[in-house]
């Protein structure tokens, strides 16, 4: 009896006609502020590390702590957003940091290891700007601009998804035209170490039952021509054996059908279908029915795309 099994995938269509998100990220995150109705705007720093040594506090002597190396997940490498301007004195002589923060925590660097990138602006008037907030709009434009920081990642994500969503195009088109046939060969393959198999699963995508699925199949040698079975013919009909129900699979694995002395790879020639009902059906060219490799996966990108990106306009 064949192995019976659930159907691994379901049809699945879905027509992207999204405009392509054009990534500037200083404008991502000034047009998320500009959106918000509010009395206070917090102004946007993007700063670039020339360094990349960062801590996570600062000591009450002045010094980094806590040293951490990374890179930010969401801009250029080893560039920020600039939270704020602090000035540290321990007692001797001051020191000035940049707090930054990289889209996942809040870290510190000295300001002679980074530089203001954002257009138009400079180091000095990042300085004048924090200077002249209260401790209220320093905390205003905090909270700002991490959410300005959070709009701008997923966006960023968005785009990054619909590139390896058009990526998956092909496979998914290819496995969708598979899809539209009766049945459908899902795996398959020529296993054996001193004497060679032929293994297979197939999907029956019809209404009706199916009772034998015969294949004809061929192995060939290193240059593609045929070699002979061990029965001495040039070619193999083997039958699988159902009930194979309506959308649903079975596996069938046949041994000993070629030595591996000459065998090299092998191909199916034909599928013959007879149903419970005496109806046959005969597919000469089979690769019209052979899922294409990696179709589940991009399916299951697709799914996962559209479920976290459904309310993206």
């Amino acid at each position: 009896m064949p192995k019976i099994y659930n159907a691994p995938f379901v049809i699945f269509e879905e027509n992207i006609t999204m405009k392509k998100i054009l990534l500037t990220v200083p404008f991502l995150v000034w047009s998320f502020l500009q959106a918000q109705e509010q009395k206070f705007t917090a102004e946007v720093y993007l700063v670039k590390a020339t360094e990349a040594k960062y801590g996570k506090y600062i000591t009450d002597k002045c010094r980094l702590e806590g040293e951490v190396l990374l890179r930010p997940d969401f801009f250029d490498p080893d560039v920020f957003v600039l939270e704020d301007y602090i000035l540290c004195h321990d007692g001797v002589s001051p020191r000035f940091y940049y707090k930054l923060y990289d889209g996942h925590q809040t870290l510190y660097t000295t300001v002679s290891n980074a530089t203001v990138i954002s257009e138009k602006k400079n180091d000095d008037m990042a300085k004048v700007y924090f200077s002249k907030l209260t401790p209220t709009e320093k905390k205003e434009h905090i909270l700002q601009v991490e959410k300005a920081v959070e709009s701008s990642k997923q966006k960023v994500k968005l785009e990054t998804d619909y590139e390896i969503i058009q990526e998956d195009k092909a496979v998914l088109d290819d496995g969708g035209a598979v899809l539209k046939n009766s049945v459908v060969i899902t795996n398959f393959s020529f296993p054996g170490e001193y004497f060679v198999g032929f293994s297979v699963e197939l999907y029956n995508n019809s209404n009706k039952r199916i009772k034998y699925a015969s294949f004809t199949v061929a192995g060939l040698n290193a240059v593609k021509d045929r070699v002979y079975t061990l029965s001495g013919g040039l070619t193999k009909v083997i039958r699988g054996v159902g009930p194979v129900e309506p959308q649903s699979g079975a596996s069938w694995l046949f041994e000993t059908i070629w030595s591996d002395d000459s065998f090299h790879t092998g191909r199916i020639v034909s599928l013959s279908i007879e149903y419970f009902d005496g109806s046959k059906k005969t597919y000469t060219d089979v690769g019209k029915l052979i899922m294409p490799d990696g179709f589940d996966e991009a399916l299951e990108r697709l799914k996962k795309f559209n479920a976290e990106h459904s309310e993206v306009n």
